[in-house]
């Protein structure tokens, strides 16, 4: 007899899977039934029948961009989903780090990355690929920014950039609003490391932000405040009132949304050491007498008006005992400081997720802008975990399906800040499972012991013999 092989296969759900990135499994079960053999000590026949049984298993694509990530200078994290269970993180420069790739409960974590770098992650599902996409980590912020008002209405900003693998690509966003009349925050983009803005108001008072970015993620450094000069007086005249005071006129048209403080007159005496100051605090004075001056004294008087002590130098007047003339004078301008805004540090922002379970919750938390020592999980205002990093907190020993308020308290050198609270809620898998193990199976178990006695007294009464017969009374009867 031949042997008799019969195979079969699912060719039909096979060929319904895509190409790419589906691919189809056959799990084959075998049933050999052997019909005969003949054994001898050169040979073995074995006749059988062999029936195959077929599976289809397929593995969607699915769109990268649909994930939940997250990135930072040295990180990029992507919440984990059904549709995948690995990821593969490739440089894309020979000179960056390849990174650690590290499971969490609900995220999966690329550390140890290069700022600025674009990375190729794929995306995989029981061994196949299906998405893959390019991303780059959040560049450094630009650094040694500083500026200086050269003009009444123009400022000069200058920085440099980090030192990033790939800062020669980098752009810079410089945003700017003033602070006196805001009109809302303006913004050019450049890719050098220098700026001048112009047609700015004058002697106001400009916040500035300076962003350094690279494809569609950035990185700002610290605000500063920044003034442009205020307006010049001119038309300045000296005139002799007697022999120990003169008269300071000028004028000064404001431009619209100009600011000016007041003004600052300074008198010294050319080779000497004897000089004053006097500062006007009213912007609309045009007229100071100034007494207690030498008699028969040269005297060169200089007025500047300011705006929150940014000073700018007119031509000055030159006094004679019997006269005033002007001297023309080229104007110089003093230098503004490029000063970091201490802008105030707001509550943490963080989001809670559940995982399965029931017992715990997971507390993801957002990294400040500043630094911090340190941030405390409070649950139901009680002081629960601690930790120095920012990527998931857990947070253990809950109830099931249990309602927790959840807050985050940041806590830096000299004070706290306490977030708002946010409700979140346990898994119920763990309380179905109380429920099964603690009612349910309980009265299982009592119902089966009640039935189980139930039914044995059945069974013994139904074993129990009758009554004997009255042997006496048939006796009599005879």
């Amino acid at each position: 007899m031949q042997p008799q092989n019969r195979a079969t296969t699912d060719e039909k759900n096979c060929s319904r899977l895509q190409p790419f990135p589906a691919p189809c499994f056959a799990l084959h079960t075998f049933r050999l039934l052997t019909l005969a053999t003949a054994v001898s000590c050169l040979s073995v026949r074995v006749d059988a029948a062999v029936e195959f049984t077929s599976f289809a298993i397929s593995v969607a694509p699915i769109d990268c961009r649909s994930l939940h990530w997250e990135r930072n200078e040295t990180t990029i994290t992507v919440r984990k989903h059904s549709s995948f269970d690995n990821i593969i993180v490739l440089p894309l420069l020979a000179a960056s780090s390849a990174g650690h790739v590290t499971p969490h409960v609900d995220v999966i974590l690329v550390s140890g990355l290069d700022p600025g770098c674009p990375y190729n992650i794929s995306v995989w599902k029981a061994g196949y690929q299906v998405c893959s996409i390019i991303l780059y980590t959040v560049p450094n912020p630009p650094e040694n920014i500083s500026g200086s008002s050269i003009s009444e209405g123009g400022l000069l900003l200058l920085w440099t950039a980090p030192d990033d693998i790939n800062k020669d690509l980098y752009w810079y966003a410089v945003s700017w609003e003033s602070q006196n009349y805001p009109q809302g925050n303006q913004t050019a983009f450049i890719q050098g490391t220098s700026l001048y803005l112009w047609s700015l108001n004058p002697g106001n008072l400009y916040l500035v932000t300076i962003s350094s970015f690279l494809d569609d993620v950035g990185s700002a450094a610290t605000p500063g405040y920044i003034q442009t000069l205020p307006q010049t007086p001119n038309s300045l005249t000296v005139d002799a009132v007697n022999s120990s005071s003169a008269s300071v006129s000028w004028k000064l048209t404001l431009q619209n949304m100009s600011v000016v403080s007041g003004f600052q007159i300074r008198t010294y005496v050319e080779n000497t050491t004897e000089e004053a100051e006097i500062n006007i605090e009213n912007p609309n004075t045009t007229r100071y007498i100034i007494e207690k001056l030498s008699p028969s004294t040269n005297y060169t008087f200089e007025l500047r008006s300011f705006a929150i002590n940014r000073l700018s130098l007119t031509a000055p007047g030159r006094r004679k005992q019997h006269g005033v003339r002007e001297e023309s004078m080229v104007l110089t301008y003093s230098e503004s400081i490029f000063q970091p805004a201490e802008t105030e540090l707001g509550p943490a922002r963080f989001s809670c997720y559940k995982p399965s379970g029931g017992y715990t919750l997971s507390v993801h938390i957002e990294c400040p802008l500043k630094p911090f020592s340190g941030l405390w999980v409070l649950v139901d205002g009680n002081y629960t975990a601690y930790t120095q990093t920012c990527v998931e907190v857990l947070v253990n020993d809950l109830q099931p399906a249990h309602k927790y308020q959840i807050s985050v308290e940041l806590m830096l050198q000299n004070k706290t800040i306490l977030s708002p609270s946010l409700t979140c809620e346990t898994d119920t898998t763990g309380m179905l499972i109380a429920i099964v193990l603690g009612v349910l199976l309980p009265t299982v178990l009592i119902g089966w012991l009640v039935f189980h006695k139930h039914r044995k007294r059945r069974r013994t009464k139904a074993r129990r013999p009758g009554p004997e017969p009255d042997l006496s009374l048939e006796m009599t009867n005879l």
